[in-house]
């Protein structure tokens, strides 16, 4: 989905913040059981209603050609969290956004780094980007979510 929604423009005018929330929204898998804070419909509602009408058309073609299972619609519910740590809010103060566990919260924000990363090297030829995604890991990538940083200790 990440190709698709570059090439529709979707990335041109996000901000570091959103892009990690969208990138997030790609990679995450939520449980059943789940429970988040509520979305800020005014941040996300417009990135989730344009990313839902690019992938839709994306996931007819997929299903016209019997590809089964459909790639997954993002899915923004832990975005609250996303935006929470992006404007530094400490990791311990991140438990009362969702019920899910601290390595939980980890592993879904290195997810989002990681592709992150992937899209920043793919996209290097597009300077403006390229350095907004490199904002995104930064905001994304510190503290216990750091694990190069963890590793050294």
């Amino acid at each position: 989905p990440v190709t698709e929604l570059f090439f529709k423009g979707l990335f041109e005018d996000l901000d570091e913040p959103t892009l990690a929330a969208l990138f997030m929204a790609i990679v995450y898998e939520p449980r059943r059981t789940e429970h988040h804070a509520p979305l800020d419909r005014a941040r996300v509602e417009g990135i989730q209603n344009d990313a839902r009408r690019i992938l839709s058309r994306f996931r007819e073609s997929e299903q016209e050609s019997g590809v089964l299972p459909p790639i997954p619609w993002p899915d923004f519910r832990f975005s609250p969290t996303v935006f929470a740590w992006c404007e530094g809010t400490p990791f311990a103060e991140l438990q009362h956004l969702s019920d899910l566990s601290e390595g939980d919260v980890v592993r879904n924000l290195r997810r989002a780094i990681q592709m992150l990363r992937q899209a920043e090297w793919a996209l290097h030829e597009h300077p403006a980007l390229a350095s907004r995604l490199r904002g995104a890991i930064r905001l994304l990538n510190r503290d216990v979510v750091d694990a190069a940083r963890e590793l050294e200790n």
